[in-house]
């Protein structure tokens, strides 16, 4: 555990040759990967950044948890229930946390994460998928808020959309950008374990898609029980529901709720940039049946 006290002095910090946000520590990571697993029917959200990660941790405890578990996750700091966020003890407490179906996200590509003894343990992975266009939009302005003032990720975010998307579509290393995520994760959608949903299925029908992931979860619920679900994790209901957080996860989710809308990515693409991130995608996704949702 003595790795785990002292954060990297790199500005960008890596493992396995992947780069880490300058806010998460790869030897928790790499920790965890060695020596940590989740438990029997615990719940993995496995997302990248700005593709619906906040929306399904909502409604995920809302599935899972009653309002006493309710009340004690909804203040837990990002740090504790992110896996790469934080330092080494939270592995610890995670562990004691009185909830029998814990929810961990991660940002990490398929490759950090132990898998086989997720796999082993019979834990539950969800995957969030989302259109790219509206992922690298989402992901413009939540940058903006949360690391315009940080050194090193301030040249890219400060310097207008034209920059950022060229460095976020040209200027990452392989499997940073989200379709290489994506894909390290989607070459195990067939594990009985692991259920992959898209954003924009939500945004159609969300009664419908959460009625199959209760049934992936192996949950029973009515249809009023449904139609709660719905009713509270409607975007309206979480923007209003930021004022009772605390101030630190307030001013996270004041960041993460902009407008959750599809398609907002035409206000800001030029037709050249849509046509770069269509041939890049299918590039990499071509061979899957990975089918995005630009419009509705």
């Amino acid at each position: 555990m003595e790795k785990l006290q002292a954060m990297t002095n790199s500005e960008i910090p890596t493992w396995k040759g992947f780069r880490f946000s300058p806010h998460f520590t790869p030897q928790l990571v790499q920790f965890a990967y060695d020596n940590w697993s989740l438990k029997e029917e615990d719940v993995l959200l496995a997302s990248f950044p700005k593709t619906g990660t906040n929306w399904m941790i909502t409604t995920l405890r809302r599935l899972l948890y009653n309002e006493e578990e309710l009340d004690l996750v909804k203040d837990l700091p990002m740090s504790l229930t992110l896996l790469e966020a934080g330092g080494g003890k939270k592995l610890d407490i995670l562990d004691r946390l009185p909830i029998n179906r814990r929810i961990i996200s991660t940002h990490m590509p398929a490759e950090l994460i132990n898998l086989e003894k997720i796999k082993e343990n019979y834990a539950k992975v969800v995957c969030m998928m989302r259109n790219p266009k509206d992922q690298l939009v989402s992901w413009y302005h939540f940058s903006q808020k949360l690391f315009g003032k940080n050194q090193t990720m301030g040249e890219m975010v400060n310097n207008g959309w034209e920059k950022f998307f060229n460095i976020a579509v040209n200027g990452t290393l392989p499997g940073e950008w989200y379709p290489h995520h994506l894909l390290s994760w989607y070459k195990h959608k067939d594990h009985k374990n692991f259920y992959f949903v898209y954003y924009e299925d939500l945004k159609k029908d969300f009664n419908k898609e959460l009625c199959n992931l209760a049934e992936f979860l192996g949950v029973e619920i009515t249809e009023k029980q449904a139609s709660k679900i719905e009713e509270k994790c409607s975007f309206g209901n979480m923007k209003q529901d930021i004022s009772s957080y605390s101030n630190n996860a307030k001013m996270f989710q004041a960041a993460n709720l902009r407008k959750g809308e599809v398609g907002d990515w035409k206000n800001y693409f030029t037709v050249a940039q849509s046509e770069l991130v269509d041939q890049k995608i299918k590039e990499c996704l071509g061979s899957t049946d990975v089918t995005f949702t630009y419009c509705l």
